[in-house]
């Protein structure tokens, strides 16, 4: 049997793409803002955005209450809305 890491590799990377690429447009279909630079599904609202069934059936992480401020370079030294926000991670 012939193994071809660099060919797993390569196949691996498409199949990350296709699911975040699936993750933005089911992220932005259902309401929420899309971060690509995070690959993030973010929404303040309940009932917009990927839902916790969603984003864990497509493969990522969902955080119920991350707070909106989390990508400041300061956090949590910054004056932030106390404000929870859904987000799918991908």
């Amino acid at each position: 049997m012939n193994k071809n890491p660099k060919g797993f590799v390569q196949l691996f990377l498409i199949l990350i793409i296709v699911i975040v690429g699936i993750g933005a447009k089911i992220c932005i279909s259902s309401g929420g803002s899309w971060l690509i630079k995070y690959r993030e599904c973010e929404s303040f609202a309940t009932n917009k955005g990927i839902d916790q069934e969603k984003c864990e059936a497509l493969g990522g992480i969902f955080y119920d209450c991350q707070s909106p401020c989390r990508h400041d370079p300061e956090y949590p030294n910054v004056v932030c809305q106390d404000n929870c926000m859904k987000i799918c991670q991908f």
